[in-house]
């Protein structure tokens, strides 16, 4: 038994290996396209680095489950149809027995996804939301070139030339109260962008101001300090943790605040922000027990097909992973309506999962 344990775990396991591997590829396509784009604008490449980095376990969460079932439905499949099933069986051992060790596999895995999908993913989502942040910032900053306008905040600047961080033949159109547009010209500028890129100074020299409300006449300074909040040019409002952010337990926190907030002074939006904060603890609950669900459905089916070529395998994979996630989408396209109770539709498919793939195993066996 020990054998027979060994000889199935290592094609199990060698199967999950390559599937995990191929689909997590496929989901990063976003993130690759998007960091050659960045590569593209001037990007450093460690921001690129960082881009994937803070994409793989939110892409982990999904990938790990679809190679287990990708992987049960190959490994039994080929078992079934080389006879090896029917062998096992015909010398006393059940299909239970057999089944067991990959089902313990996938429990470990369902373990190893909760810690993801409730304290990983959500970090690296926000980390993700900065980092592209700061790469907007990144970006502009590198708009500050020869012959290019940039908008500011309540200003237009143009750069005639620019050699690392000095400026030659400045414009700048200033926007003051009432409509007014102040006019600043400057020979020559020095650019510093501060450690944090929040912010940026720009030392003018040799300034002439025309137009402006405060000074009637033309006025002439030989230095003149501006700052740009580059924040606040990339990002008009501060960025707010939203629930796919938040880890589970600053989720669990945020629905104690609502359910507070709710019994004080009921109204619609509170529920459905309560609603889309159930939903969201669910799904990732749900997201983590379809490694668990996923083999319990997929190893039966891999028997019955008697199909070893991974072409059916991949091809049934995808078909059950997508009635799958299709309750989990429908459930967030109805976050906000607590009436209609999404946070229970995302367990629709887990109780059909373990239904049907005990019945099909009690069939087998």
């Amino acid at each position: 038994m020990k054998t027979l344990t060994r000889y199935i775990l290592a094609s199990f396991l060698t199967a999950l290996a390559l599937t995990v591997l191929v689909f997590t590829f496929v989901m990063s396509i976003g993130a690759i396209f998007g960091g050659v784009d960045w590569l593209t604008k001037g990007v450093p490449l460690h921001f690129l680095l960082r881009l994937f980095a803070t994409s793989l376990p939110e892409v982990l969460s999904f990938s790990i489950p679809v190679g287990i079932l990708t992987s049960v439905l190959l490994t039994f499949g080929r078992l079934s149809s080389d006879g090896e099933i029917t062998a096992t069986k015909a010398c006393g051992v059940s299909i239970w027995q057999i089944t067991t060790p990959v089902l313990l596999i996938s429990v470990c895995f369902t373990l190893v996804c909760l810690l993801v999908n409730n304290e990983i993913a959500p970090r690296a989502v926000w980390s993700r939301r900065q980092l592209k942040r700061e790469v907007d910032i990144e970006i502009a900053v590198k708009l500050l070139r020869r012959g290019r306008t940039m908008d500011l905040p309540g200003a237009i600047m143009y750069v005639g030339s620019k050699e690392g961080s000095e400026l030659k033949q400045i414009l700048i159109w200033q926007e003051e109260d009432g409509g007014n547009e102040m006019k600043i010209q400057a020979e020559s500028g020095l650019l510093e962008i501060a450690p944090d890129k929040k912010a940026a100074s720009v030392t003018l020299f040799n300034v002439r101001i025309t137009n402006s409300q405060k000074q009637p006449r033309d006025a002439y300074f030989k230095r003149y300090p501006q700052t740009i909040n580059l924040d606040e040019m990339v990002w008009h409002e501060p960025m707010k943790p939203r629930p796919p952010d938040m880890a589970l337990a600053a989720l669990v926190e945020e629905i104690g605040r609502l359910q507070i907030a709710r019994l004080s002074a009921p109204d619609a939006a509170t529920a459905g922000k309560l609603t889309a904060l159930y939903v969201q603890v669910n799904k990732r609950i749900v997201l983590a027990l379809s490694c668990f669900t996923f083999a319990l459905i997929g190893m039966p089916l891999g028997i019955r097909a008697h199909r070893k070529e991974s072409t059916i395998g991949v091809g049934m994979s995808i078909l059950l992973a997508f009635l799958f996630y299709l309750f989990l989408i429908v459930a967030d396209s109805l976050a906000t309506r607590p009436e209609w109770h999404p946070e229970l539709i995302v367990w629709i498919p887990v109780g059909l999962s373990l239904g049907l793939g005990l019945c099909l195993l009690q069939r087998a066996n």
